[in-house]
């Protein structure tokens, strides 16, 4: 089983429809990543890049 901890969390950005915030994580088998987390209030997005800035995978959903 894939877990994953956050280490930490900071607050980049804060505006009136997203807000950005960058989280340090540890995954389970030691390694820590960091990611850039958006946030909307009425669509998610969540996208995988390598660290050539590849795109590995993409999931959209948006509500209505």
């Amino acid at each position: 089983m894939h877990t994953e901890k956050t280490i930490s969390s900071r607050s980049v950005y804060s505006g009136d429809i997203i807000k950005v915030k960058i989280e340090t994580i540890r995954t389970s088998d030691g390694h820590e990543k960091s990611r850039t987390i958006v946030e909307h209030a009425e669509a998610i997005v969540v996208v995988a890049i390598d660290d050539k800035n590849n795109v590995l995978r993409s999931i959209n959903s948006a509500s209505r």
